[in-house]
């Protein structure tokens, strides 16, 4: 989502909504990742070693810590959804977050600190700007 900030209530549906739903299905079913195996140093230079790019189902199926059933509903479940439309599902969501991240909550009613702090500032700015035509003639 970005460097943008997303403080109000109305934003925060749709991002749970979506790392509940499409987020998780598509970054463990479909998005393979590598994992550092060992670093080796010589001297002042380090050399990562990483392996295959597998995604985290694969890598879950390849150890052997799953049952046979939930191995076959895993696949079958990864077989059934379309990578293509889970990204586009996904993307259309992230537009309509994206709409949301400069959006503030404000009461409808202004409060007696805010008017009072913006009478003070009206006040400085022509006090400002009278000094400022003295001085410039």
């Amino acid at each position: 989502m970005g460097w943008d900030r997303y403080n109000s209530p109305k934003a925060l549906q749709p991002i749970n909504d979506l790392y509940e739903n499409e987020f998780p299905l598509f970054l463990n079913l479909f998005q393979p990742s590598v994992k550092l195996q060992k670093v080796i140093r010589k001297g002042a230079r380090r050399t990562r070693i990483y392996d295959e790019p597998q995604t985290p189902l694969d890598r879950l199926l390849a150890s052997k810590h799953l049952g046979q059933d939930k191995s076959d509903e895993l696949k079958a479940l990864r077989e059934s959804l379309d990578p293509f439309s889970l990204a586009e599902a996904i993307n259309s969501k992230l537009e309509g977050i994206w709409d949301l991240a400069h959006y503030r909550y404000q009461s409808s009613e202004p409060s007696e600190k805010s008017s009072a702090k913006e009478a003070e500032l009206s006040a400085w700015r022509d006090k400002r700007w009278k000094l400022s035509r003295t001085f410039l003639g």
